[in-house]
């Protein structure tokens, strides 16, 4: 692919001579300016002492160093390690080479291990390439050339010979199929040539990754089209059976694209890009100066390269501002984002390392089950490489204690573990290459057979790659049980192949199976000439990069004289700019100061910044150079821009002696953009300019090359290079500034702009240089071509020679640089050398060899004007006299030759004996040549041997000839013989085959023609060696008998010609109605599969003909005819499929048809078939579509029809009958077309159907499901309401409830509303619904009704009116509830002995019923006339034991005296009785003499005596003993005072009642003491304030009808938080309205308002006081929860836990208190699920769907893929999560577009949905939410202005009987705690004591007391009650209450 760069890096310097011409040029501005003559600084003699210095420099610098090269690789290294294509691949092959130590190797591989993870982080979100095709065929061909005509013909005739087309016209299909084959073919030719790392090159390193995918974007999309129409291909391809000339399928263009063969993925371009981070990190440089010897490797500093790394990676993107001509840009959307990760590398480190954990927990489990044959080996595999590949990825950042959890105690290195990844991800691709195609084809899991040779197979790949891993080292090659395994592995490989092409899938292979590794293979013989061909290639392909190594080292050697060459340079320039500094301020743009110095030396140890800079904004800081230059960039308040330059200068006296050293600061700053971009240009037209005389300089011959001149051109176009980077930077962070209209695009393209004449200058000067270098490669080249021609004849010598000239000549091509030429040159001197001494050395050989001597003599061998006989005088070993060294081949040459021949004359030996007499003579001669042989040494020797018996072979030959012509007589005469027998035999041949012919046409009998027939083969037999003999004795026998020969035997083959084609002629008459009969079959086959096809459409018709449920029988009677039908289909098909494949298809290739007329009746018949066939299969489909939509719409129905009580028995029978008929239909039609199409293809023909359906299905359950809820909840209510819900009647319905809530969560999983499902739902919602209808006519009628009117007239009678009623009442009361209970006992038992509907049980029901009501009434009456059943009336108290008992005045006389006695009275007065009244009158006195009077009224209503009692004391005060009594009790003297006590109180009837509530007043009172107590703890109040307090609570408990004790607990919270005393009263308020609204204690209040306060952070910004916002959460509460279908106190509890679980998180999303109470109300209503389970749901959701998972606080909660995939998936339907900038959109935005947008998704998108945002436990919530949104957000909004509610329903509350109760018992425990906190209670601690005994005492002596002390209470309950009862008490205010 094309390189899209910007030219960002481009460097340049001027040389020695501008640089002096520079300088010449300041000297003369010295002189002056503006007229004015300026003195300068410093001394001239300092100039011409720099003059000096730079003359001396130049002359040294021509002069070149020479650089001593120390390659410790030989060429065929350095040609690996040239082709290795990354940096960590070439330091693990110097690693293993042992050029540098593996601690070294270690620490390079850390730091580029570092590059690999940083950019990988960097772009883990670059965008992939999808597998499928996001784009329709028919979109995509309109991207596709059209075909050329001359692709049309080509395609016409190909489709015409295969019979698809028979005129011109080419179908669309295959126009497309061609189109897309074109495409592809050309593709791939075009992107061949492409490597793949190369596909995606980084522009510029300096860009961000949002610039760089920018950049690539556009390749993206071209790899994108290429896989898109490689897929299309492939699957058109298959179906029209078209082949490409190229491997085109998916997987080949992937692996071509170099994007993954498996999916799609960035690893190739991220890894391309690391390396080249590696690279501008200098970790190449490195490694070159290594295998140069340049460098040592323990000079290496990883921390250096690692910081260098970290830099590169760390740039910041810049943001396009507007154009400097004020239009703003518009910005492109990154196709990266790199800004999240690029500063928090350790984070990701985190993530790594917890995945390692996970990936090596799997692995460990694996293992386990791997020993127990319980996991595949494809598993094991797997979970084994994602351990490895994870341990590769962590290890660098890992310490050794680290990694010894995951692999012992030795921690393998970096390389070793990257070894084990690489091995286990082959392993695991070796397998799943087998595993997929076995699964694709259905055999695994499904033929035993495959899968246990599959199993095995994969664990033999398991074991060949970890043996191979751990025996990498071994340069043997692979073991023996290595090499056994494989053998083992390919054997079952190919068995398993067999097996699966045994069922017909020919095309499946096995491949990409390990392979052996051979040994490493050693240099062959000396004079072997194809290895000196390949070791010469080898040798020829590393001369270009040994040179660029030499030169570099060169290069390095130079570096102290071009530093000492800067440095005057610099000394030179600073002198001159010192004086120019004051003229040049004012007029140049970019101004300069050079040498800001200290005092003493000019450099200071230490970089210093200058105090102008002091107070600038600093906007970035560079190092360079391991800290040799800094250059930091600063900003003033007009946006001028500084740069600091702060270099680490040395100083030299002309001697070369050090003078100082230290950091020497510049500054230049630029006050416009413009000015900046011209700087740039100027920088980029020097760097363009030296980079032409670098290569200018570079290809001139190596001699002649100045090291010094390369080194200061490198240098310079470095240095350069990092001050353009710097503009560069300068540009980009200005741009990025936020108010800033100046884009960094404006800078590229001014400085693309101004040096592109330099860059087309350069261009042309490299191809000027390049040109020159080829005429030179091809001189050398005709040159090399010349010798070749001139050597090769030359012998084995110039054989050799002309060999290795070309492999020379070969390599040549790859020569790019004046010394690999050169190399060249020198070789080929070399070559030419070794010739001449080969050639002398063979001269010697032969020349020794024809010596007739021993071979241990010397000889002096002289060829021309050398003597080589010294270069084989230790050719001969001394001790046995055999060769060695070179001579030795020659002598195996001579060995070879002479035992050839020994077995020649072993031959000839042989053929003497066989020869018998004749050749005794030559085998006697042969035998003593043998003897000879033996002792022959010489070549000469062994050529007269050779020669002789040449000749004695040759006499053997004349005489054999002389005894053959003897014979030759003798055998002409057997020939001529045998000549006249094969006539003869020919002749009856021919007669034979003429009678045979004449039979056969005669008709003659079968016999008659096997007899003639036998005959004539016996003739046939007898001549069928004739041939051959003829030919063999043809001189013997005579071309005049040969000729009759043949022409006897012409003859008789064409009479057996005839005969051949008389009985094809009759056998083809045989074939021919064979063949119309076996046609008219199939034609009759062929049609019945028409009608067959006809008969199942009919049948299918007829089965949509039912217009309503059908019965069991017809349904049965339909399945019956389809499944015959079918079958028929089924067996026709096989037949005529068989027929057709076999037959038809063989005869069609027939030119000659035996009967055209049948054949093409046949194939008419067969084409009609076929469209009978298409059209039912077509039919089919839309049937079955029909039949769905049927099946659905009948489901549909039935569903609704759930909660229809009023369908009866019939109708339900027919809507469940047309379900289940129409679910059998569409089954039936479903798998047909399953069958015909596939099950993709079915389930794609109905999703449309399916997804409408299922919205239809989930509307019409919600809807039953709301329906019937609140129906059920209306009733429920009513009747509560109504007071009538008995407890049976509770029970009843809650159950009812919870069965509806568990049905609907039932079926929300759509998996369980199959058809049985439907069904299920349907009786299972009916019967709720019928129990419902049920239940409603019970409570309606008969006993239930009674039930619920007995349940509210009980109610009525027990309430209030029930409080201070007399026994009667009770009485009553108690008997009316048995009588109701008796009338039901009854009833229940007697119908049980009569039947159901009888008459008798009726009656009985009638009159229970009417019983019942009559009970009620009386219970109602009851209740009516409560308030005459009162204890205590105006008339008196009621004596219990009287009731019902007093009937007359007697009787109440008698009850009086009674009464009397029994309260100690029985001195009785008088007497007075009132018939007229009733009333008796008895007067007494008491033991003191006091008189008593009881007066006694009749209770007609109760047949009772009511009494009133008085006292008169003797002394005329009836209570004053009586309260001095009980002030002596107040005073303390409470022990004396208990006589006097029970003597008064005998008089009354004090209850044991009021005796417990005087001891729980007191009770109370210590509860309250003890809170306030516990509440002094914790804060600092005095005594009074303390007791306000108290009062506070008090008074607010009886405000609100609160229990004093929950209040004091409200406080006792609200004072543990440290707030004050006032903060206290004003917050308890709303506390305990809550508790009394939602029937909560007091605790729970306090924690629900104070957690939701806490949670929102509603106090924090103090727009309001924490009274005003509890009140707000309370109002909320009450307003949220009396506005959903849910019980109140549970609402409120719900919202509460639901905050409690998700508050805080909802606060970090931006969601309010308001709509968080409203969503979780609303989700509530429609699941029936608690709090908790709501909060958690929404906390899923929330962190999935906002910026809060990305919070530190939430990384428990969920991971960055899953935010990831939450954020993909509502990206994918148009809702976006995040806003462009980045920031959050908010949850409620997220979640209303999404509502917008949620009933328009398919049920595959809202399955994912649900599942990315709220995970699976979720989902049922989060539909809800969302079916509930628009309402809940309503109810949020007006429960954000609800105010007041609360106190509203805190007043219903006060007016209830409920709290009214409590306003009484709130007042008795107001009065207790006056009383006992009263200063007229004296010695508490003994009036306690006291008082605890004289009560005990009292109840011990007393017994039962009557219900004074209740009136005393009842009667000082005021404020500020304590001393007004004492008074009360004392004063005789008692008196006035008993009387």
């Amino acid at each position: 692919m094309a390189k899209i760069r910007e030219e960002l890096e481009i460097v340049s310097s001027d040389d020695l001579n501008s640089l002096l011409n520079r300088l010449n040029k300041l000297k003369d501005e010295i002189k002056d300016t503006n007229n004015t003559t300026v003195k300068p600084k410093t001394d001239s003699s300092e100039i011409d002492k720099a003059n000096i210095k730079l003359d001396n420099l130049r002359k040294n610098a021509q002069s070149g160093i020479d650089a001593k090269v120390n390659v410790q690789l030989d060429a065929s290294d350095l040609k690996k390690l040239n082709n290795l294509p990354t940096a960590k691949a070439k330091v693990d092959f110097l690693v293993n080479k042992g050029t540098i130590s593996k601690s070294i190797g270690k620490d390079l591989q850390a730091a580029i291990g570092k590059a690999y993870s940083d950019v990988s982080r960097k772009f883990k979100d670059f965008p992939g390439l999808d597998k499928e095709p996001n784009i329709s065929l028919d979109n995509f061909m309109k991207r596709v050339p059209e075909l050329s005509a001359r692709q049309r013909s080509g395609i016409i005739q190909t489709l015409t010979d295969k019979g698809i087309i028979s005129d011109k016209n080419i179908p669309e299909s295959y126009e497309t199929v061609y189109r897309l084959k074109s495409y592809l073919e050309n593709a791939k030719k075009a992107v061949s040539k492409t490597i793949p790392s190369e596909a995606f090159t980084a522009p510029d390193l300096s860009l961000s990754a949002t610039e760089y995918g920018n950049a690539i974007n556009e390749q993206v999309k071209l790899v994108q089209n290429v896989l898109n129409a490689s897929k299309f291909f492939a699957d058109l391809s298959s179906k029209m059976n078209v082949k490409a000339a190229a491997k085109v399928s998916p997987e080949e263009m992937y692996k071509l694209m170099g994007v993954g063969s498996e999916k799609a993925d960035t690893g190739n371009y991220v890894a391309y890009l690391a390396d080249q981070i590696a690279k501008k990190a200098n970790v190449y440089d490195i490694i070159d100066q290594v295998v140069t010897g340049a460098l040592e490797p323990t000079q290496i500093s990883q921390k250096d390269i690692a910081n260098s790394i970290s830099k590169i990676i760390k740039k910041k993107e810049s943001t396009p501002k507007a154009s400097s001509t004020g239009k703003t840009k518009k910005k492109v959307k990154p196709v990266i984002d790199d800004s999240d990760d690029s500063d928090r590398p350790e984070g990701n480190i985190e993530k790594l390392y917890d995945e390692l954990k996970d990936a090596y927990k799997n692995f460990v489990e694996a293992r386990k089950a791997r020993k127990t044959n319980s996991i595949h080996p494809s598993d094991y595999a797997l979970k084994s490489a994602v351990f490895r590949e994870a341990y590769a990825k962590v290890a660098p950042h890992l310490f050794d204690d680290e990694k010894e959890k995951f692999v012992g105690p030795k921690p393998m290195s970096q390389e070793v573990a990257q070894l084990a990844a690489d091995s286990t991800r082959k392993t695991v691709e070796q397998i799943y290459s087998i595993k997929k195609p076995l699964k694709d084809l259905g055999y695994l899991g499904n033929n035993p057979d495959v899968s246990k040779i599959f199993d095995r197979i994969s664990n033999r790949i398991i074991k060949i790659n970890a043996d191979k891993l751990n025996n990498r080292d071994n340069e043997n090659g692979d073991t023996d049980e290595i090499i056994k395994n494989i053998g083992v592995m390919n054997k079952l490989a190919s068995q398993l192949e067999d097996m699966i092409h045994d069922d017909g899938h020919v095309d499946f292979a096995i491949k990409n199976l390990p392979t052996i590794t051979k040994p490493a293979t050693t240099a062959s013989s000396l004079l072997d000439n194809s290895d000196i061909k390949k070791q010469t290639e080898e040798t020829a392909d590393a001369i270009t990069r040994t040179a660029d190594q030499v030169i570099d080292a060169k290069s390095k050697e130079a570096d102290a004289v071009v530093a000492a060459n800067d440095k005057i340079a610099e000394s030179e320039k600073k002198v001159t700019n010192q004086v120019t500094d004051a003229a040049k301020e004012q007029n140049d743009t970019i101004k300069t100061v050079f040498g800001l110095k200290n005092v003493n030396s000019n450099l200071t140890e230490e970089p210093v910044t200058p105090p102008e800079l002091d107070g600038l904004k600093q906007l970035s800081q560079r190092e360079f150079g391991d800290a040799q230059k800094y250059i930091k960039v600063y900003e003033d308040t007009n946006r001028t821009i500084y740069t600091l330059t702060q270099t680490y200068k040395k100083q030299f006296d002309a001697n070369g002696n050090l003078l100082a050293e230290g950091y020497e600061n510049a500054i230049a700053y630029y006050d416009s953009y413009e000015k900046l971009e011209g700087e740039a240009v100027k920088l980029s037209k020097k760097i363009n300019s030296n980079y032409a005389k670098l290569d200018t300089e570079r290809y001139k011959p190596t001699n002649k090359q100045n090291p010094n001149y390369l080194k200061k051109l490198q240098d310079d176009i470095k240095s350069d290079q990092q001050d353009l980077s710097e503009l560069h930077r300068i540009a980009r962070l200005n741009a990025s500034l936020p108010d800033n209209d100046y884009m960094y695009q404006n800078f590229t393209q001014a400085l693309r702009k101004g040096s592109a004449e330099s860059a087309r200058s350069l261009s042309a000067t490299r191809k000027t240089n390049r040109d020159n270098f080829n005429k030179k490669k091809d001189t050398l080249n005709t040159d090399i071509s010349k010798q070749i021609s001139d050597i090769e004849s030359l012998g084995q010598a110039g054989t050799i020679a002309a060999g290795k000239l070309q492999g020379i000549q070969k390599s040549l091509s790859t020569i790019t640089t004046p010394a690999g030429l050169e190399n060249v040159q020198k070789q080929i001197t070399d070559i030419n050398e070794q010739f001449d001494s080969n050639k002398a050395r063979e001269s010697a050989l032969n020349y020794v060899h024809n010596l007739e001597q021993g071979l241990t003599g010397k000889q002096n061998v002289v060829i021309g004007t050398k003597n080589v006989s010294d270069n084989f005088a230790d050719s001969i070993n001394k001790v046995n006299g055999t060769w060695t060294g070179p001579l030795a081949n020659l002598d195996k040459t001579f060995k070879f030759n002479r035992n050839t021949t020994a077995t020649e004359i072993d031959g000839y030996i042989a053929d003497a004996k066989k020869l018998g007499d004749i050749g005794k003579a030559s085998a006697e001669a042969f035998s003593n040549l043998k003897t000879n042989l033996e002792s022959c040494y010489t070549e000469s020797g062994l050529k007269q041997i050779q020669t002789q018996m040449r000749g004695i072979s040759k006499e053997m030959s004349t005489a054999k000839k002389q005894a053959d012509e003897a014979a030759k007589n003798s055998e002409t005469a057997k020939i001529n013989d045998q000549y006249t027998q094969i006539m003869s035999d020919m002749s009856n041949l021919e007669k034979k085959n003429k009678e045979l012919r004449t039979a056969l046409k005669s008709d003659k009998n079968s016999d008659y023609i096997k007899n003639i027939t036998a005959e004539r083969d016996a003739y046939k037999e007898a001549v069928k060696g004739a041939d051959e003999y003829i030919e063999k004795h043809k001189e013997v026998i005579g071309d005049k008998n040969v000729k009759k020969y043949n022409t006897a035997k012409s003859r008789a083959n064409q009479i057996e010609t005839d005969i051949e084609n008389d009985i094809a002629a009759q056998t083809k008459a045989i074939d021919k109605e064979a063949y119309t009969n076996k046609y008219t079959a199939a034609i009759a086959d062929v049609k019945a599969l028409g009608e067959a096809y006809k008969e199942l459409n009919n049948i299918q018709k007829e089965a949509f003909s039912k217009k309503s449920g059908q019965s069991a029988t017809t349904l049965d009677d339909y399945n019956q005819k389809i499944v015959e039908a079918q079958n028929k289909v089924k067996s026709l098909t096989t037949k005529v499929q068989d027929f057709h494949n076999k037959v038809w298809s063989s005869d069609a290739t027939q030119a000659d048809k035996l009967n055209q007329k049948v054949f093409d009746n046949y194939e008419k018949q067969f084409d009609n078939m076929s469209n009978t066939k298409n059209n039912y299969n077509s039919d089919l489909v839309e049937a079955m579509k029909t039949a769905y939509q049927l099946k659905r719409s009948t489901e549909a129905k039935l569903l609704k029809s759930a909660t229809n009580t009023s369908l009866d028995v019939g109708q339900i029978s027919e809507l469940k009958g047309k379900n289940g008929y129409t679910t059998q239909l569409y089954a039936s039609l479903r798998d047909q077309v399953v069958d015909q199409f596939g099950k993709d293809f079915q389930q794609q023909a109905i999703l449309g159907l399916k997804t409408n359906a299922n919205n239809q299905r989930n509307d019409i359950l919600n809807t039953n499901f709301k329906t019937l809820s609140n129906d059920i909840d209306q009733y429920v209510s009513s009747v509560t309401k109504a007071g009538r819900a008995s407890k049976g009647f509770q029970q009843n319905f809650s159950g009812l409830s919870t069965d509806l809530v568990n049905l609907q969560n039932t079926f929300s999983d759509p998996s369980k509303l199959n058809s049985q499902g439907v069904t299920d739902y349907f009786d299972q919602m009916s019967n709720i619904a019928q129990r419902f209808g049920n239940l409603k006519y019970t409570y309606s009628n008969g006993q239930g009704k009674a039930e619920l009117d007995f349940t509210q007239a009980l109610g009525e009678i027990n309430g209030e009116k029930a409080v201070g009623k007399n026994s009667n009442y009770f009485r009553l009361a108690g008997e009316y509830v048995q009588s109701y209970n008796n009338i039901w006992d009854k009833y229940n038992k007697d119908i049980e002995q009569f039947a159901e509907g009888s008459e008798e049980r009726k009656k009985l029901t009638t009159q229970a019923e009417k019983d019942s009501e009559d009970v009620v009434k009386s219970m109602q009456n009851l209740a009516k006339n409560a308030s005459k059943y009162n204890q205590v009336t105006d008339k008196g108290t009621e004596l219990d034991f009287t009731s019902n008992r007093t009937r007359n005045t007697k009787d109440a006389s008698a009850f009086l005296s009674q009464y009397a006695a029994s309260i100690g009275l029985t001195s009785e007065i008088s007497t007075k009785i009132n018939e007229a009244t009733g009333q008796v009158t008895k007067t007494f006195t008491d033991i003191s003499g006091n008189t008593i009077t009881l007066t006694g009224n009749i209770d007609k209503l109760n047949n009772s005596l009511r009494v009133t009692q008085s006292l008169t004391s003797k002394n005329g005060s009836g209570m004053s003993s009586f309260g001095n009594t009980l002030k002596g009790m107040v005073s303390g003297n409470f022990k004396g005072a208990i006589a006097d006590i029970a003597s008064y109180v005998s008089y009354f009837q004090v209850t044991m009642k009021a005796i417990q509530q005087a001891k729980q007043g007191f009770n109370d009172f210590l509860n309250f003491q003890k809170d306030l107590t516990n509440i002094s703890y914790t804060m600092n109040l005095s005594p009074d304030q303390l007791q306000n307090l108290g009062t506070s609570a008090i008074d607010m408990a009886k405000d609100l009808s609160m229990s004093l004790d929950n209040t004091m607990d409200i406080y006792k919270i609200y004072a543990n938080m440290n707030t004050t005393a006032s903060e206290i009263q004003q917050t308890a308020r709303p506390t305990a309205i809550l508790s009394n609204l939602s029937g909560v204690d007091a605790s729970t209040a306090a924690d629900q308002v104070q957690g939701i306060l806490q949670q929102f952070h509603m106090l924090e910004d103090g727009s309001t006081t924490a009274a005003d916002a509890s009140m707000h959460i309370v109002d909320v509460l009450d307003k949220v929860s009396g506005s959903v279908g849910i019980d109140y106190a549970k609402g409120i509890k719900i919202i509460s836990d639901a905050v409690q679980a998700s508050g805080q998180v909802a606060y970090d999303a931006g969601m309010s208190y308001e709509q968080l109470a409203a969503i979780t109300a609303k989700v509530s209503e429609r699941t029936r699920e608690d709090g908790s389970s709501i909060g958690n749901a929404l906390k899923t959701i929330i962190t999935r769907t906002t910026k809060v998972g990305k919070m530190p606080q939430y990384a428990d909660e969920v991971d960055n893929a899953t935010l990831s995939n939450a954020s993909a998936s509502l990206h994918a339907i148009g809702v976006d999560v995040y806003n462009p900038d980045g920031s959050d959109r908010g949850i409620i935005t997220v979640m209303s577009e999404l509502k917008d947008k949620w009933d328009d998704l398919t049920d595959a998108q809202q399955a994912k949905i649900a599942f990315d945002v709220a995970a699976t436990r979720q989902t049922s919530k989060f539909k809800s939410m969302l079916d509930a949104f628009t309402d809940s957000m309503s109810l949020a909004e007006e429960a954000t202005t609800a105010n007041g509610n609360a106190e509203a329903n805190q007043e219903k509350y006060m007016e209830s009987t409920a709290g009214k109760l409590q306003a009484i018992k709130t007042q008795m425990q107001d009065f207790w705690v006056n009383f006992y906190n009263s200063g007229s209670v004296n010695g508490v601690l003994e009036f306690v004591h006291s008082l605890t005994e004289g009560f005990t005492s009292l109840e011990k002596t007393l017994g039962p007391m009557p219900a004074l002390l209740t009136a005393v209470f009842a009667a000082m309950t005021v404020k500020n009650a304590t001393m007004a009862g004492l008074k009360f008490l004392s004063g005789g205010g008692l008196a006035t209450v008993v009387g």
